[in-house]
């Protein structure tokens, strides 16, 4: 059943007012008025009816206006329902990943058919939410995405009163690098991931002053959440600007092509010029500057806020809302020159402040083609990414207004009729 609430409770303070219409019951009801008659008999005959009929239809009037009054009140209080539908019982998704690997494999359909059993109704995760029937047919969605975001989407639009339990594939780039916070706890059955490709190692130097040691901390954590999310072999080595390239770069036991260094630049001035480095990545801090609202590319729930500014002669990558340029690639060669037009760091409304910021710190790193090999089939963590359960979220509420609305307008007009009908025996 779906849950009544108040969004605003003050408004109940309007049913004071149903002491209005009975104190005038209780003060009209001594009132009279003397009447000369010339026959007794005549009196006892409309006796019945001047008591028994007036008094019935009074009792029925004064509830009427207690109930329209009463109404107003939870109008005021904005009296509404906890989401947009509610599911009764147990519910399962099942992720157009999961069935594009299922294929013929007797195991997952095994699965989708002991799940469904368990389930009182079963949907797929995918736009639209169409009910799920047959492991072997898949809606019509794309296979590859974001897990979380049609799952967070679903779980904060829809009242569910038994369990949720998702099936979804054990690869990692189902899913983002954190775990978003979801409205309620939700039970993951993950298929085995796909074979693993090589994956790179990556050399991270971290160049930053002792102004800016807080935001060196951020992107250090985001790198070691992505390389605990992907298992990817991350090295992260801080230095300070004036002795970054004396830092030795270590051995990783690997050919080359399968070693990414990168190098993050959090200090003072222009970004270096790093000829060894693969990637090079800085940021402009502007304090003061005006914010505007942006969303991640390829993370559409991750919107957040930025200062953009003039790109120069770089590259656009990503860009805010307005088209501003945030994110700019600077030609250089094979190399790949990265500035961010505001500041990385400590910032929970900022870029680095986002769930989903490591694995987008990392899709830099690696660049697309090292990217799509290192989430292919990477394993996911469970205890890490999935598992956790997000901060409890609340609904949003559908608004009875309406409803109260025209339930006042019909007691309204049989009030209104009740207290101006004719009487029964009435002079006309």
């Amino acid at each position: 059943m779906n849950l009544l609430v108040l969004l605003t409770p003050l408004g109940l303070l309007a049913m004071a007012a149903l002491a209005v219409p009975l104190l005038i019951h209780l003060f009209s009801r001594s009132r009279g008025r003397r009447v000369l008659v010339g026959n007794i008999a005549l009196y006892r005959q409309a006796r019945r009816q001047r008591v028994t009929e007036p008094r019935l239809v009074q009792w029925l009037l004064l509830a009427l206006r207690l109930a329209l009054l009463a109404l107003a009140a939870l109008l005021l209080a904005g009296l509404a329902r906890q989401g947009l539908e509610t599911l009764p019982g147990d519910t399962l998704y099942v992720t157009p990943d999961w069935a594009a690997r299922a294929g013929d494999d007797g195991a997952f359909v095994t699965q989708a058919e002991e799940s469904l059993a368990a389930a009182d109704q079963a949907f797929w995760l995918a736009p639209g939410y169409p009910t799920f029937t047959d492991a072997t047919l898949s809606p019509n969605a794309s296979a590859g995405t974001d897990s979380w975001t049609g799952l967070a989407e679903r779980l904060a639009t829809v009242r569910h009163e038994g369990q949720v339990t998702v099936l979804a594939v054990g690869d990692a780039a189902a899913f983002a690098a954190r775990a978003p916070a979801l409205p309620r706890e939700v039970r993951w059955l993950l298929s085995e991931p796909g074979p693993a490709a090589p994956l790179p190692s990556i050399e991270v130097t971290l160049v930053t002053t002792p102004q800016r040691h807080g935001d060196a901390a951020v992107i250090g954590a985001a790198l070691q959440a992505a390389a605990h999310h992907r298992a990817l072999d991350i090295a992260v080595r801080t230095a300070t600007q004036d002795r970054w390239q004396a830092i030795p770069g270590g051995s990783t036991g690997q050919e080359p092509g399968h070693r990414i260094r990168a190098l993050v630049w959090l200090a003072d001035g222009d970004l270096p010029d790093a000829a060894a480095m693969d990637i090079v990545l800085g940021d402009s801090p502007r304090p003061g500057a005006r914010r505007t609202p942006a969303v991640l590319p390829d993370y559409p729930g991750a919107r957040f806020l930025a200062a953009p500014a003039a790109p120069g002669n770089g590259r656009v990558t990503w860009r805010d809302d307005a088209g501003a340029a945030l994110l700019v690639r600077d030609a250089n060669g094979d190399q790949r020159r990265y500035r961010y037009l505001d500041r990385l760091g400590v910032d929970p409304d900022g870029l680095a402040g986002q769930a989903s910021f490591p694995d987008a710190l990392l899709r830099l790193l690696l660049g697309e083609t090292a990217w799509s090999a290192a989430t292919a089939h990477a394993a996911a963590d469970p205890s890490f990414a999935v598992a956790r359960p997000g901060a409890a979220g609340a609904l949003p509420h559908r608004p009875l207004a309406p409803w109260l609305a025209l339930a006042m307008a019909l007691l309204f007009g049989l009030e209104r009729w009740l207290s101006e009908r004719p009487r029964r025996g009435a002079a006309r």
